[in-house]
């Protein structure tokens, strides 16, 4: 397949031969435009001895720009800052591009094929491209992690400064932890780091330290690194969600008992910890799900059995809290 990457001043546009489907999202950290074929092609095992990522001119289709009325001024401005780059070759179904840190000029692609459980076990892979001029070139770096398998799910991840996680796509049975690949200069190195446990979902970075992390494995465990993931210790069971707050409070709903769907029943304990794992607060019982937003921490609460649940809210880090006066919902909206 044949891909190329269009860029107008700081927007970038991808041109595909075939219909995708397009998430953007954003982060305190970055911005991520991940794009998908609707329909997947036939899936072969990549060659990964040579490099696909050029900054000629692509063979593929041409690229059609927009109709709004354009003045002779703005064709020259975006003449002028316009770039593309041709991806040929590279047959990835599944492709997230990924802004790291402020002004960095440093872009990331991450092309991946998505291909049954015998295409990975046979090597299914992914490539990793890096442009350091905010997309005017890009160069395969997938060496860099040894040609990895990463998740398409969230497999990269940008935090603060310029620091990046990748993790791999590992199978449960045949590893006892995951893998992860992190880079702290924006992708221009990276460390081969073993996981004790395998990852539920993204990690999480601290708003304002990199070196901290939290992670929840698939089986409830709240996971904290203090070293950028070097080193991980296990501080709590039977999680279901978690949230950094103000400074290093950290939140965390969990199950009182192991018991099944305890979070449909409302049967959570809403805890905090200012120590980073080394005691325990409990700021409520009997909740269903939490948030924190800004530097508002809220909690719903199922108070009795035949009336809907409430809703409370904590402007100091849940020291205090008091009812918000909302009308009844059965859900949160």
């Amino acid at each position: 397949m044949i891909w190329t990457t269009v860029f107008l001043g700081g927007l970038c546009v991808f041109h595909f031969a075939l219909t995708l489907r397009a998430e953007i999202s954003n982060s305190p950290w970055g911005r991520t435009m991940t794009l998908s074929r609707s329909q997947t092609p036939p899936r072969h095992r990549r060659d990964t001895s040579t490099s696909t990522g050029t900054s000629t001119p692509s063979r593929g289709p041409a690229f059609t720009s927009c109709w709004l009325p354009v003045t002779p001024t703005e064709h020259k401005i975006l003449d002028d800052n316009t770039q593309e780059t041709g991806f040929n070759g590279d047959d990835g179904s599944y492709v997230i591009l990924t802004w790291v840190g402020d002004g960095t000029g440093v872009i990331l692609v991450l092309s991946t094929i998505s291909g049954p459980l015998n295409a990975y076990l046979a090597g299914g892979s992914s490539r990793l491209y890096r442009s350091t001029d905010y997309g005017k070139s890009f160069h395969d770096i997938s060496h860099r992690i040894n040609h990895t398998f990463i998740k398409e799910e969230f497999g990269v991840s940008v935090g603060p400064g310029s620091s990046v996680i990748l993790t791999a796509d590992t199978h449960i049975v045949d590893n006892p932890g995951g893998i992860i690949f992190t880079s702290m200069d924006a992708g221009a190195t990276f460390k081969f780091i073993q996981l004790p446990f395998h990852l539920a979902q993204p990690i999480t970075y601290h708003f304002f330290n990199p070196d901290y992390l939290v992670a929840l494995s698939i089986d409830g465990g709240l996971w904290l690194s203090l070293d950028f993931g070097a080193k991980w210790t296990k501080v709590h069971n039977g999680v279901h969600s978690f949230s950094w707050g103000a400074g290093i409070n950290l939140f965390f709903s969990c199950s009182r008992v192991d018991a099944v769907e305890a979070e449909e029943r409302g049967d959570l304990a809403l805890k905090r910890t200012k120590d980073l794992g080394k005691t325990f607060t409990i700021i409520h019982e009997d909740i269903f799900s939490f948030g924190y937003i800004g530097a508002f921490l809220f909690f719903s609460v199922m108070e009795d059995p035949r009336s809907p649940r409430v809703m409370y809210f904590s402007s100091d880090q849940g020291d205090t809290f008091s009812q918000a006066l909302l009308p009844s919902a059965s859900t949160e909206q």
